[in-house]
């Protein structure tokens, strides 16, 4: 199969897996969350870097966060599908980004919460 002019004969399976692969690398992905004391998780990424988020703040800020103030809930805390968020239950979530950024000195809102 021919792909483009001037590209010559291109495998699409395999331009599939370099694509797949580019982008994986783009993503930062969740492997493991472990809940710690006072209301932080520590996340450890696929790509080898930890990070221990502190979630009082946005606890702080009511509504439907207002539940993660509960250390049962808290601890109910699990990975998103393909590692890319942490969840909870009744659709409060954060996505991998987001918490990366936040935790090495950038400032993106990338939460959703659903109200229950």
């Amino acid at each position: 199969m021919r792909i483009g002019k001037g590209l010559g004969v291109v495998n699409p399976s395999s331009l599939f897996l370099r694509l797949t692969e580019a982008l994986s690398t783009m993503f930062h992905v969740i492997e493991e969350v472990v809940v710690e004391p006072e209301r932080r998780l520590a996340l450890l990424y696929r790509e080898g870097g930890r990070v221990t988020v502190d979630f009082n703040e946005v606890i702080g800020r009511g509504g439907v966060f207002a539940r993660l103030a509960d250390p049962t809930f808290f601890s109910e805390v699990a990975l998103g599908p393909r590692g890319r968020s942490i969840e909870w239950p009744g659709g409060i979530d954060f996505c991998a980004d987001a918490l990366w950024l936040e935790a090495h000195g950038g400032s993106v809102e990338c939460a959703d919460a659903a109200v229950p």
